[in-house]
């Protein structure tokens, strides 16, 4: 029975689901939505049972439309985007009452008047949308693809039951070419719609392919194209496992999860990747003794991890595989990579390198050159990087194997390490100036020449780029500068025997200085030995003039003795003296009187009177007519007067006294001026000459006594300066001596000063012998160090054969203290 639907104003449906058989599912209120169907209603007794259909079909209607009544809004919203590009074609809705076999009811095939396999015979809702992707799919990228990928007339006819809140619609679609490589069969088109959850709502092409990266090999992968409106990517995985992987012969890849992506507006695919399980080794896995049919893995000969592969499905050689792997050890990569049993490595491996424990290594293979990030370059060949403990230092191991040659490189990032007892360590001048271990292992490769450090070495303010050589036996390297900064290029040896901890390693030191350095310290030092002579020789100098003078004085001060009997005789009292007076004092006396006035008054009697200043006055005025004063007659008169006195006379106004004009002098015998010794004399000697006679002979022994302290003093400095003629001709003929060389040679057991390190000094005399003396330089600076090697040069040279004073290398002042010489 069929029923044309023209008008609806109301039509419910319902049905009951096996799941949920209580729960009223789908109620319909549209007008518009049923218009223009068809309403197919089959009933049939199936076993004795009465069983029906219904069918709705609604041409040209959408399946969203029909579905957004309900749904949630977010999961109806994002329903409309992804369906709103694809054209509807028919719109289908079946109900059934019962699940039906067909095996069980053949007769239908002959009777039906429909098809018995287009009808859906299940129990519940059944969803049949038919569309097409020919039409305007501008910016939907998942319909683009699906027009790209089939014919234009194609008619994509999902069909999908509803169960849990969730529609699951599934169409059969010809096999899709999704690159030139790989061809999508099994194909069908699925469209999954949740109720309630916007994130399970999705389009999706499913379907199968195969993929031979080699010959021999054929992976078989089960994929999902995910369609939506803004992108199309693929994700899928693989059961099959891929032996021999990317052609080498020691790789396994399983359970590999693809993704790649479509890009618009060819959709082609790109940047096919995928996550997958990885083995290294051969011969992983033995049957258990107890149970064959189950085999165990082999760690000592294998070891796994999760890797990433960048599959190139046109070009397999670009293929590359990038991944995570732990408990790696050295043996591993030796057996795998460079197939070196444990015997061989035992004899071709350092013992430092294969002791290393890496904690988890990362390892890439590529049979080309592969670019990683923006710059960096991968290699082909097998590529292994992980942090590990090298001779006692932790850092970064980044090693290559060409799995051509079966060759290993690698280079181990050096940490900043102190050693040699902290008297040097690795050092970086800026991020181009990096630190590395250089491992190097082939089946040619000589032990010793496996392992060494291309570093920046600094010891003692000398940094330079150097290679430490390390073998099982020792540590080597060699570094060249100048200590401390200071004027000495030195060339210096390291060595050490083998230690597990690097910075543990009892090194030991040779040095030699520059062959330069050498003979500009022995030019320096004869030239303060030159210096030294010639100051000697000042001072012997002034010492003879001073001898001389010293001795003129002695001859003079001997000139000036005198005999007593040379003094003449002197009269001398005889008695006791007596006092006379011999001159009386003098006393004046007046002989003549004037009068003198007390009170003299001056009078003028005549003067003189004189103008200073003359002024001009009127004498007769007279009025104008109007009112106006003015002068007639005008007169000069003086206003200012002066006297001059012309005569003056003398007047005595009080008492007159007598005063003495003129005086004698005559002897006061009263008065004594002067007084006098007198007694009797005799002639006697002259004390004061036999005195001074005394004294004279004084002085001269004392002169003569410091002249003869002074002649032993000099004397004593003249034999200590007995080597000076024999030094000063031997350094004018050049065979004074010879710095042969200078080293060092010293265990670094603690931390040293490079201001203060022994040094050994070979040098040869002018009789051809050699000496060797020890010396602690500052190598900081050049003069401290000549002033140093002069005073011991002196010394060995000087007091080899002559007596030799040591204040003789001090000051001028301290010598002279010394000796008790006073130079003139």
């Amino acid at each position: 029975m069929s029923v044309k639907v023209e008008q609806a104003s109301f039509c419910q449906l319902r049905a009951s689901f096996r799941d949920q058989p209580r729960k009223p599912n789908f109620l319909f209120y549209s007008n518009e939505l049923l218009k223009g169907g068809t309403l197919s209603i089959l009933m049939t007794n199936m076993g004795g049972a009465l069983t029906s259909y219904l069918v709705l079909t609604l041409p040209e209607s959408r399946l969203e439309d029909l579905l957004t009544v309900f749904l949630y809004p977010e999961p109806a919203r994002k329903l409309r985007e992804l369906m709103r590009p694809l054209t509807p074609n028919v719109l289908i809705l079946r109900v059934g009452s019962h699940d039906v076999d067909l095996k069980n009811f053949d007769y239908l095939r002959q009777n039906f008047w429909w098809n018995p396999d287009d009808i859906d015979w299940d129990r519940g809702l059944v969803f049949q949308y038919n569309f097409t992707a020919g039409g305007d799919c501008t910016g939907y990228a998942g319909c683009e693809f699906l027009s790209q990928k089939f014919p234009p007339d194609t008619i994509f006819s999902l069909k999908g039951s509803y169960k849990n809140e969730t529609a699951k619609l599934i169409a059969r679609t010809e096999s899709a070419q999704l690159s030139q490589e790989i061809v999508l069969s099994e194909t069908h088109l699925r469209l999954r719609v949740s109720f309630i959850n916007a994130e399970k709502i999705g389009l999706e092409l499913r379907g199968k392919f195969e993929y031979l990266p080699e010959p021999e090999s054929k992976l078989r992968f089960k994929a999902s194209v995910l369609l939506k409106p803004e992108s199309v990517t693929m994700v899928g995985h693989s059961s099959s496992k891929w032996l021999m992987a990317m052609g080498m012969r020691k790789l396994f890849i399983s359970k590999m999860r693809l993704n790649a992506n479509f890009a618009p507006p060819s959709y082609t695919m790109e940047n096919l990747t995928a996550n997958s399980f990885a083995i290294f080794g051969r011969e992983c896995f033995l049957p258990e003794p107890t149970n064959p049919e189950h085999k165990y893995f082999i760690k000592e000969r294998c070891f796994f991890g999760s890797a990433d592969l960048k599959l190139d499905l046109a070009a397999p050689d670009q293929n590359f595989m990038r991944g995570y792997f732990e408990n790696v050890t050295v043996k591993h990569i030796l057996n795998i990579f460079l197939d070196l049993d444990d015997l061989e490595f035992s004899d071709r491996v350092t013992r430092s390198f294969y002791s290393q424990n890496f904690q988890g290594v990362e390892i890439s293979y590529t049979r080309v050159t592969q670019t990683v990030g923006e710059n960096f370059q991968v290699p082909p060949g097998v590529t292994i990087g992980g942090f590990t403990n090298l001779l006692g230092m932790y850092g970064f191991n980044l090693m290559h194997v060409d799995t051509g040659t079966k060759s290993l490189k690698g280079l181990f990032r050096l940490p900043m390490v102190h050693f040699a007892a902290g008297n040097a360590e690795f050092a970086e001048e800026g991020i181009d100036d990096a630190n590395f271990l250089v491992i190097k292992v082939d089946q040619t490769t000589p032990l010793r020449e496996q392992l060494m450090i291309d570093s920046r070495v600094r010891i003692w303010g000398v940094s330079e780029r150097t290679t430490v050589n390390v073998s099982d036996t020792k540590f080597a390297f060699g570094i060249a500068g100048n200590l401390a900064n200071g004027p000495f290029l030195v060339d210096m040896k390291l060595r050490a025997p083998y230690h597990s901890n690097f910075s543990l390693a009892p090194f030991h030191l040779k040095g030699v200085f520059d062959d330069k350095n050498v003979a500009e310290l022995e030019r320096l030092v004869k030239q303060e030995i030159v210096q030294w002579i010639s100051f000697l020789n000042n001072i012997t100098e002034r010492m003879n003039k001073t001898m001389i003078k010293e001795l003129e004085m002695l001859k003079q001060k001997e000139r000036e003795l005198c005999h007593p009997s040379t003094c003449q005789a002197q009269p001398s009292c005889r008695l006791p003296p007596s006092e006379m007076c011999v001159r009386y004092a003098k006393k004046r006396r007046c002989v003549r009187q004037e009068p003198y006035c007390l009170n003299l008054v001056r009078n003028c009697t005549s003067a003189r009177r004189e103008c200073l200043r003359m002024e001009e006055v009127c004498v007769t005025k007279q009025t104008d007519d109007f009112g106006n004063s003015f002068c007639l007659k005008t007169r000069r008169i003086c206003t200012e007067h002066i006297e001059t006195c012309l005569k003056w006379e003398y007047v005595c106004l009080g008492e007159q006294i007598l005063t003495c004009t003129e005086f004698d002098m005559f002897e006061d015998k009263n008065v004594c001026d002067k007084w006098d010794i007198s007694c009797v004399e005799d002639q006697v000697i002259d004390p004061t000459c036999l005195h001074d006679c005394q004294n004279r002979f004084v002085i001269y022994e004392k002169y003569s006594e410091n002249y003869n302290v002074s002649a032993e003093n000099f004397a004593k400095l003249s034999r200590r300066l007995e080597g000076i003629t024999a030094m000063a001709e031997a350094l004018d003929k050049d065979t004074l001596f010879k710095f042969e060389k200078i080293f060092i040679d010293i265990e670094l057991v603690a931390r040293l000063n490079p201001k203060n390190l022994p040094v050994e000094i070979v040098f040869l005399t002018g009789a051809g012998n050699t000496h060797t003396m020890t010396v602690s330089l500052d190598f900081s600076t050049l003069e401290s160090n000549v002033k140093k090697l002069f005073r011991l040069m002196v010394h060995n040279l000087w007091a080899y054969a002559y007596q030799f004073d040591e204040i003789l290398l001090e000051k001028e002042e301290d010598i002279l203290k010394y000796y008790q010489i006073k130079l003139k």
